[in-house]
């Protein structure tokens, strides 16, 4: 692998915020990269200096992978592009957001941990996420699946909410909720279809783990990779639509051909950037 794909790998995971360790694990690179990428968490203004110095001849890239209609705050949503705009290149994975504000576009994609067994199941379903706009009607899909006796594990994140068996301030190691998610049957996805025009990691993650989805992303079923025995989808607007979730659950899963997940494996993303 080249340089400059080892460097994105790195990239990939790097901490969101710009600190001493930040500084620390990157001075003592070489500067000889053709590609330099940022996840769209990396909002601060002094990242982009301190990339622009240390990689002077490297393509900086942004990467969006989350809808910016998501952004609940005007400002928040303004600090996304006013850092943007600082890169020399911007990609998102929504085509409703590339088609707005003239980023390019690229399917969000995926890199399994191998190091994640998988020695028993312990839950029927797991949520993790921000709260967003979709309490209420996570909340009615909680609320039906337990009444099926489902053993669900779900951390929703709310800094606004008071604190409950669903709702918490506190952030989960991506690690530990993938250790959490392959003990689990299946993965619930729940997006806002007025904005967001692409697949959450929730998807791949299901994908690429052999789990169930549940989700209300309609379009997923037009993908070469749906399986009505892999994935039900539902009507947000119709809770009723969940329908016989335990009869979903029972259906054995299908494994899905290698080559219909490789357009969303990471190492074959890299190769479109």
């Amino acid at each position: 692998m080249s340089k400059a794909k080892r460097f994105l790998r790195k990239f990939f995971n790097t901490s969101v915020s710009v600190n001493k360790h930040f500084y620390e694990d990157w001075k003592n690179l070489d500067d000889e990269y053709d590609y330099v990428i940022c996840e769209d968490c990396t909002v601060d203004s002094a990242i982009i200096k301190f990339l622009r110095r240390k990689f002077s001849k490297a393509e900086l890239i942004y990467w969006f992978r989350n809808s910016l209609g998501a952004i609940d705050y005007v400002a928040a949503k303004e600090r996304n592009l006013c850092i943007a705009r600082n890169y020399d290149r911007v990609l998102s994975f929504d085509k409703n957001d590339c088609e707005k504000y003239g980023f390019n576009y690229i399917e969000n994609c995926y890199s399994i941990d191998k190091t994640i067994q998988n020695p028993s199941i312990d839950f029927d379903m797991i949520f993790l996420g921000t709260d967003k706009s979709r309490y209420d009607l996570l909340m009615s899909i909680i609320k039906r699946t337990e009444e099926l006796n489902w053993n669900n594990f779900i951390r929703i994140y709310s800094h606004t909410r008071k604190k409950t068996k669903y709702i918490t301030n506190s952030f989960m190691d991506y690690r530990e909720y993938l250790e959490v998610l392959v003990r689990s049957r299946v993965v619930l996805d729940v997006v806002d279809e007025s904005y967001q025009n692409g697949y959450s990691l929730r998807v791949f993650e299901a994908l690429f783990y052999k789990k169930k989805l549940i989700t209300n992303h309609q379009m997923i079923k037009k993908e070469p990779f749906y399986n009505s025995n892999n994935i039900f989808i539902f009507n947000a607007n119709d809770i009723n639509s969940l329908g016989d979730l335990d009869e979903f659950l029972d259906k054995p899963y299908k494994d899905i051909p290698q080559r219909l997940l490789q357009p969303y494996n990471f190492e074959d993303w890299i190769r479109r950037i």
